[in-house]
This record gives C-alpha cells, sequence and structure tokens, in this order.
C-alpha cells in the first residue's frame, strides 16, 4: 500500500487531518515523499538508517483518542509520567503550581501554532515528514517561571504491531530548572517515530537523560528540536543498549547569548543491528559554548553512524563548540562510519573535532592480562572505562546507576 492510501485509510486517527491548514501540510509532505537512489543514498535523514522504516510503511494505533489519568504518590520523591501505546497518560504527582500537562488532540488552535512555529525545523528529513504525516500522538508539558521539577517519563507499548508518531512539546520558561529522565521500555514488535520540541527560555537549565532500551523488533526514531534563549543551558545524554534498529537525530540552536548545549550519548550494537546518530548545534548567538561527544561499542555485523556539526554564524563570535567520537569495534565485521564537520562564518571561535575508531589496543590487552584477568575480563574493563569517562560527568545517581547495568547486561550477553 503505498504512503497516500495509508493515509486515506487511517485519517480518522491522525490528528488534525481534519484541520484545513494541517490537512494542507500533510498533503504537501505526502506529495514530495519520493524514495529515489538519490535521496537514498545521499540524504542525510535515510543513508545511515534501516531502511524498511521509511520503505514498508506499516500503520496501527490500538486508542487513538488520548486518555489522562492523574494520581497522587506520596511514595515518588518526583513527578511521573507514563505514557502507553502513544495516547493513555498516567501522571503521577503533576503539581499544577509548577507543571501544566495536557494533550494536544482537542487543542485546535494550538496545534496549528506549534505545527507552524515549528514546520521547517527539520528540512528535508524523511523520517520527521512521515511524523508529520501520520501525526497520532502529542502532548504539552508547560513548567512555570521560577520553578525546579523532576520527572520521569516513560513509553511503553503493550499492543503489538503499534505505529506511533508522537510530537511532543516542552515549554521551558525563565529561570526554570528541569531534570528530565526519558525512558524507552517495549519489548513488543513495533514503531516508534517522536519528536521532542524544547523551547528553553532565558536563565533555564535543562538536564534531558535517556535511556533506550528496547527489545528486537521494537524499532524507535528518536528526534529533538531545541531552542536555547540567552544564558540558558540544555545537556543531553543518551544511553541507548536496545536490541532494535534505532535513530537518534537531536538539533539545537544557540539563539541568545551565554547559551550553552551539550548533545552526549554512549550506544551498543550487536547482531545485524542499524543505528543511526546524528547531532547538529547552530550557533546563532556570540559567546556560547557547545560540547557533542558520542561513543559507539560495536560487535557481530552490527553497523552504526554518527554525524556531528557546528555551524558558527558571522554574528556568533566568542564560540566555543567541540566535537569528538569513538568506536570501539569488536568484530571485524562490525561497521561505524563517523562524520564530523564544521562551518564557521566568525573569525574568533574556539572549534574542533576528533574521530577514533578501531579494536582494542593490544598492548592494553596484554598489560591487564598479565595483572590476572582473562581476554573477556580485560575486555569488559576496558569497555567500562570507556563509557565511565562520559558517565562520570552525570550527576543524577540513580541514571548513572541504571547505565551501569545496563552496560554490564549487555556485556554479558554479547560475544566478543
Amino acid at each position: 500500500m503505498d504512503l497516500q492510501s495509508v493515509y486515506n485509510s487511517n485519517k480518522k486517527t491522525i490528528i488534525g487531518s481534519d484541520l484545513e491548514y494541517i490537512k494542507n501540510f500533510q498533503k504537501k509532505l505526502i506529495h514530495n515523499y519520493v524514495l529515489d537512489k538519490k535521496v537514498l543514498n545521499h540524504n542525510e535523514s535515510t543513508k545511515h538508517i534501516d531502511k524498511k522504516i521509511i520503505k514498508s510503511i506499516n500503520y496501527f494505533i490500538k486508542d487513538s483518542k488520548p486518555k489522562i489519568q492523574i494520581q497522587k504518590n506520596n511514595k515518588l520523591l518526583t513527578s511521573s509520567i507514563i505514557v502507553k501505546n502513544g495516547n493513555d497518560y498516567l501522571l503521577h504527582n503533576i503539581d499544577d503550581e509548577n507543571i501544566i500537562f495536557d494533550s494536544l488532540y482537542n487543542k485546535k488552535d494550538l496545534m496549528i501554532e506549534k505545527i507552524n512555529k515549528y514546520k521547517d525545523t527539520f528540512v528535508d528529513d524523511y523520517v520527521v515528514n512521515l511524523n508529520s504525516i501520520f501525526f497520532n500522538s502529542s502532548f504539552d508539558l508547560y513548567l512555570r517561571e521560577n520553578s525546579n521539577s523532576k520527572i520521569d517519563l516513560l513509553h511503553l507499548i503493550d499492543a503489538k504491531k503499534s505505529t506511533i508518531y508522537a510530537k511532543n512539546f516542552f515549554k521551558i520558561n525563565k529561570n526554570t530548572k528541569l531534570l528530565l529522565i526519558e525512558r524507552f521500555e517495549n519489548h513488543l514488535e513495533s514503531n516508534s517515530n517522536i519528536v521532542n520540541y524544547f523551547e528553553v527560555e532565558a536563565g533555564s537549565e535543562v538536564m534531558h537523560l535517556i535511556i533506550q532500551n528496547n527489545s528486537v523488533n521494537a524499532d524507535l526514531q528518536f528526534s529533538s528540536h531545541i531552542n536555547c534563549h540567552a544564558s540558558s543551558t540544555f545537556k543531553q545524554f543518551t544511553f541507548n543498549v536496545s536490541q532494535a534498529s534505532i535513530r537518534n537525530h537531536h538539533y539545537a540552536n544557540l539563539i541568545g547569548q551565554n547559551g550553552k548545549v551539550d548533545l552526549q550519548g554512549i550506544f551498543f550494537a550487536a547482531k545485524n543491528q542499524i543505528v543511526d546518530n546524528k547531532t547538529l548545534i547552530n550557533h546563532l548567538s556570540p559567546d556560547c559554548t557547545s560540547n557533542q561527544t558520542y561513543k559507539a561499542i560495536l560487535t557481530d555485523n552490527a553497523k552504526a553512524s554518527y554525524l556531528s556539526k557546528t555551524f558558527v554564524d558571522r554574528k556568533a563570535q566568542k564560540t566555543e563548540g567541540y566535537q569528538l567520537s569513538k568506536g570501539i569495534l569488536l568484530s571485524r565485521d562490525s561497521y561505524f562510519h563517523s562524520k564530523p564537520e564544521l562551518k564557521i562564518y566568525a573569525n574568533d571561535v574556539k572549534c574542533s573535532h576528533g574521530s577514533t575508531i578501531g579494536p582494542f589496543d593490544d598492548d592494553m590487552l596484554f598489560y591487564l592480562r598479565t595483572r590476572g584477568l582473562d581476554l573477556n575480563q580485560a575486555k569488559s574493563f576496558l569497555i567500562k572505562s570507556f563509557c565511565m569517562s562520559l558517565l562520570d560527568n552525570i550527576e543524577e545517581k540513580t541514571y548513572k546507576i541504571e547505565a551501569i547495568k545496563l552496560a554490564d547486561k549487555w556485556l554479558k550477553k554479547n560475544s566478543f
């Protein structure tokens, strides 16, 4: 079934398909969705992805209308949001004094406003275009000024072959702090295509910690668009131990002076997995800093990519922008493509990029084995050290402990 036919058959469950503005927007995207060889081989949204995700389009959502349950749980020290099957929301300790949560399903004016504001943020991204065409899940999270919140956000699927196309919007108002821990724990055959939009106002700080632990065939395409205003900070860390095909594409704009963005991650891949990663930071104001660092551990026939890019506008003087990519290949058949890129139009900047990919250092392995470790123990030790150099920078202890346990589990399960 072609894209138009899938859309026509499921219009009743697609958000905004009854609104002229959104319907015309989706119609245009469908018309332009042409996967010729040029697109597949050169477009960065399709070049390194598992091609089944963009070629074989299926659609199923269990509940198209949102259900929101609100509960008070004194045993939980934080606020939490559980999103099941895209539209079933369970909220714990969401306090209207600081946090306002709602679905966009019936908020037609707000929906049009959001779509119009962000419609050009992912140019020629075929995965995000699919998200816009089959848009069937959405929430809006609003944090009041001068507040401090910690939120656990969990995505679950209990309906086999579900296809979730979600747009979620986060408004972090001035002088606000947010710690957001977002988890993906899906174990049924499914596909989730989720886009988060963050508006980080002046003086605010966001720490976005991500755990991706999906099983085989629970595929995920996860994208972020972040706007950082003056003197704001956004730090994101993605820890991916999924067994499925995963795409992480995260973009940030430094649009106010003295802003800071860090986009970092560690990912593991085995068997025939395909993992596609990309980060992009646009320096559009002076006196801003950025850091893009991803590390990979690959074995078997796994294939992965990491594309990073720093753009510095001519008015963004006093920019500091750093990129680093490192990959450990545990088998001869694993493959990691890394492409760092700098585009600099200002003359007073400090920018650098680096990439290192390869197997273990034999001398280091030999040294560890002379200290009584067998070969697997020596490799495990080096992998953990490789990860901890990034994880040690994270202050949230529960997240760090969870990541270490998941890494240990992956190392025990996979051969190298």
